[in-house]
């Protein structure tokens, strides 16, 4: 070679890096690669998560329940295996937060995801394997395209390719590093849908590749399909995906979205979400204080309550007939509510259907949570680190004089047990818990108690109150006329994984609607807004008895028997129905918000059961 022909080689560019993007039809199972999956707010792990999370020996499962998952848009999680040398392929799965699950997500935020989760693995990879050069392949579902935005498969394509552009360039440009993601594959379970994406991918790569360009890099891409061998594995029935449509899991292991808005003129839009069916309807404005005409006989001593004409007549008034089928054949949901509709009684409605027979409430034939839209929330929560809590029962309501404070409470025996047999479980299994009760849980030790130290669980049984008018309180009645209210709440940090106020009303929501408002922000709502995972509360007059038999009954399943907080909810709504008397709705007043996936942490050592005592069938109400 002549000198010329040397510098001329010496001065030439150095060659591209390349991202070569292909689409793949195929099942999850045998690929030896990182996979990126979509994870809405407060989603339980399911579909393609759940079988990654088994391939990962729970690793997924556990970041989950630590609290440290993605969520909102901005958050990624990543668990990598292999990739210690060229005979082991690096493997994984990265899970970037979606945002809220109410329809917001868009191409934006889509693309915005993917390169978050990309620059979470690029820095994971250097991190964990060295900073010497390493090219390697990422996989991604089909993230957004069956959500409540339910993204077209052109913009979920282009968010793909982009985000991941997008990341290379700026993780070469910051790190200085040499190692990148050589190569894109996207990964669907259904043929006709895969087939479809590559054409789309065909369609866009030309504009793709000029982007790529522009930030020092080349687009490769292959119109043509690969197929993974092996057996091909279908949703189950019941099933979706979170961000995708390739389901692995069970029907038992997705809890189907029910969303429920509020438009302006008063009416409700429906939108169901579950394996890839989507309906959608428009219900009719609500007469304004119909509901409370129809439930207000519920807080009147020996009314029937709740019966089946109830039930049927309300779910015809909220529920327009073209969604009444979908909601007849949900065998488990998570309502997602705002401030307006979480005020409908939802666990009373009837989805009775004249062909089969009888039905039981909503409430007492699946398990029902629900989740609040809020654009108020804390957007940096701290979990708390330890096993601590706190149970409150029965707190003294009088004053330094020894009179009660405004009109007089009656006091609670039956909450003054219930703490106590809650309490003993809790020490049982593991956590360290503080009990007051009585006139040991006088206002100032109460408020002392909580926030002096970091709280896994709280609970309360006692008297709740709502404002007697506009700006009044709302809270938990205690000693010399003070109350537990959204002000100490909103101050805790850490925030509880668990709270359940076991009162009355505290489960009521402002909807910010009325004029001029006739009640304040309720806990139950600051609760949620700071980031309580799970919530209980009641949303009218529950009896003592019946409090006390849905609160032992809901620990003894979440904490002996381990079972998740949606499953736990709904056995302690069951043994509440049947020991109550006619005319008792407290099994119905309680509405359970949060992930219906969590799970309280297991005894670290084997311990016989506790015989928790069955509260009695009659007592006095809570107020």
């Amino acid at each position: 070679m002549s000198a010329d022909a040397a510098a001329a080689a010496t001065a030439a560019p150095p060659a591209r890096p390349t991202l070569s993007v292909q689409v793949r039809a195929g099942d999850l199972r045998g690929l030896a690669l990182p996979l990126l999956v979509g994870q809405h707010e407060q989603d339980p792990i399911a579909g393609p998560q759940a079988l990654i999370d088994q391939t990962l020996d729970g690793a997924l499962s556990d970041r989950h329940r630590l609290g440290l998952y993605a969520g909102p848009i901005g958050t990624a999680t990543v668990v990598l295996r292999g990739g210690q040398s060229d005979s082991e392929p690096l493997r994984g799965a990265v899970v970037t937060g979606l945002g809220p699950y109410d329809g917001t997500l868009g191409s934006l935020g889509l693309t915005e995801a993917v390169r978050t989760g990309a620059l979470r693995l690029l820095l994971q990879v250097r991190d964990q394997l060295g900073p010497g050069p390493r090219a390697f392949t990422l996989g991604t579902l089909l993230l957004g395209s069956n959500s409540a935005a339910n993204l077209g498969l052109e913009t979920v394509v282009e968010a793909l390719v982009l985000g991941v552009l997008q990341a290379s360039q700026r993780f070469a440009e910051v790190a200085g590093s040499a190692i990148r993601i050589a190569r894109l594959e996207l990964v669907e379970l259904r043929p006709d849908l895969a087939q479809a994406a590559a054409e789309q991918l065909d369609r866009l790569a030309p504009r793709l590749q000029r982007l790529a360009e522009h930030g020092g890099l080349t687009l490769d891409w292959q119109g043509t399909l690969l197929r993974s061998r092996g057996h091909r594995v279908r949703a189950a029935s019941g099933s979706t995906v979170h961000g995708g449509s390739n389901a692995a899991g069970t029907a038992g292991s997705y809890w189907p979205r029910l969303l429920v808005r509020t438009r302006a003129d008063g009416a409700l839009d429906y939108l169901h979400l579950g394996a890839r069916a989507r309906a959608e309807a428009v219900g009719q404005p609500l007469q304004p204080g119909l509901l409370d005409a129809l439930l207000r006989p519920a807080d009147i001593a020996g009314a029937p309550g709740w019966d089946a004409e109830l039930g049927r007549t309300l779910f015809h008034l909220l529920v327009p007939p073209d969604f009444r089928e979908t909601v007849r054949q949900l065998s488990r949901a998570v309502l997602v509510v705002d401030a307006h509709s979480a005020a409908v009684p939802w666990e009373l409605l009837l989805a009775e259907d004249p062909a089969i027979g009888p039905a039981e409430p909503l409430a007492l034939r699946m398990p029902l949570v629900r989740q609040l839209a809020s654009s108020s929330f804390r957007r940096q929560v701290r979990r708390s680190p330890g096993q601590a809590a706190l149970v409150i029962g029965n707190p003294s309501t009088l004053t330094r004089s020894g009179q009660g404070s405004g009109d007089p409470l009656e006091p609670l025996p039956e909450a003054a047990e219930e703490a106590t047999q809650i309490h003993r479980l809790l020490q049982d299994c593991g956590q360290a818990s503080t009990l007051l009760v009585g006139e040991e849980a006088l206002a100032g030790r109460v408020l002392r108690q909580l926030h002096a130290r970091p709280l896994h669980l709280l609970h309360v049984s006692a008297h709740g109150r709502l404002p007697d008018g506009p700006g009044g309180r709302c809270g938990v009645m205690l000693s010399d006329d003070l109350m537990l209210t959204a002000i100490e709440i909103g101050a805790m940090d850490p925030v509880p994984e668990l709270v359940f106020l076991n009162c009355c009303h505290l489960g009521r929501l402002d909807d910010g609607r009325t004029t001029p408002p006739q009640r304040a922000a309720s806990l139950a709502q600051t609760l949620i807004d700071i980031g309580v995972r799970c919530v209980l509360v009641a949303g009218w007059a529950v009896s003592d008895a019946g409090a006390a038999q849905f609160g032992t009954t809901f620990y003894r399943e979440l904490l002996q028997h381990g079972r998740p907080f949606g499953e736990a909810v709904f056995r302690a709504r069951q043994s509440a129905r049947e020991r109550a008397l006619a005319g008792d709705l407290s099994w119905g007043a309680f509405q359970a918000y949060g992930d219906p996936a969590w799970t309280a942490v297991r005894p670290a050592r084997p311990s016989a059961p506790i015989s928790i005592r069955s509260a009695p069938a009659a007592g006095r109400p809570r107020r």
